[in-house]
């Protein structure tokens, strides 16, 4: 083969590489994902869909050597070809041999018919854990709202901590434990903010006064029980302050789940 032959061949080879290389991208990102997605979602299908994409990833393998040999045969009618003609026909004709082989629907064929059903289920699966979710939204913006200040509306706050502890899907407890940890701020803020208008004493002395406890050690019990059964969200709210205080922890007003684990120390 002469130099502009062999130079016509190897820009060739390079192109009909890098389409090869695009295909393979696609068999990974194709298959690849559907395993990620079903891994995380549906962990029996894991060892099948494996499975699965070995035999796609063989079939495709073996489309793709017989596309090399039959590009191989092309470039000896293309060495006869005139310079510009070659040039200009070489993608033209890898192209055409790339699709006469059909890789590119091989891979999508095989994947619709291995994958349908399963992925079907996973979607089944995936569909029915966010109507769960939709379903709690109007339940924790309704308890968000309901929780105003200077009401006896425990009831929403636990609905808040219930969801964010036990809802089946897990962006429903992220949802329902950030609607908890702002109403918590919310309080916070609002009482702080009232009595270092309206008072000269500190917020510990409001604290004692206002439920009846000594901020000691001794009393950590009673606090406890006052944070964790108190239907005023106000004094609910002066004993997470008192807690944090005795303990010196990183506890946010209304985090029951912390809370709970200081108690249970």
């Amino acid at each position: 083969m002469d130099t502009e032959g062999k130079s016509h061949y190897e820009h060739l080879i390079s192109y009909f590489k890098f389409l090869v290389t695009m295909t393979g991208g696609a068999i990974t990102l194709l298959t690849g994902a559907a395993i990620y997605y079903s891994y995380n979602s549906l962990k029996d299908f894991k060892s099948d869909l494996k499975e699965e994409v070995n035999e796609i990833k063989s079939k495709a393998l073996s489309s793709i050597e017989e596309t090399k040999s039959q590009t191989n045969r092309q470039i000896k009618e293309l060495n006869i070809e005139a310079r510009e003609l070659a040039i200009s026909s070489t993608k033209h004709e890898v192209n055409k041999a790339f699709e006469e082989n059909n890789i590119k629907a091989l891979i999508e064929n095989t994947a619709e018919l291995k994958l349908t059903s399963k992925l079907g289920l996973i979607v089944s699966h995936e569909t029915k854990k966010l109507e769960d979710i939709f379903r709690a939204i109007p339940i924790l913006t309704t308890s968000y709202e309901a929780a105003r200040w200077n009401g006896q509306v425990r009831k929403y706050i636990d609905t808040l901590y219930f969801y964010s502890e036990f809802a089946s899907h897990e962006l429903t407890r992220l949802l329902a434990k950030e609607f908890l940890l702002q109403k918590g701020r919310d309080y916070e803020n609002y009482f702080v903010e009232i009595y270092k208008t309206n008072s000269q004493d500190s917020i510990k002395d409001i604290c004692e006064r206002s439920l009846g406890i000594l901020l000691t050690i001794n009393n950590l019990p009673k606090l406890f029980n006052k944070a964790l059964v108190e239907e005023d969200l106000e004094k609910v709210t002066q004993a997470f302050i008192s807690i944090r205080h005795l303990t010196n922890s990183d506890l946010p007003n209304f985090d029951f789940a912390k809370l709970r684990k200081l108690v249970n120390k």
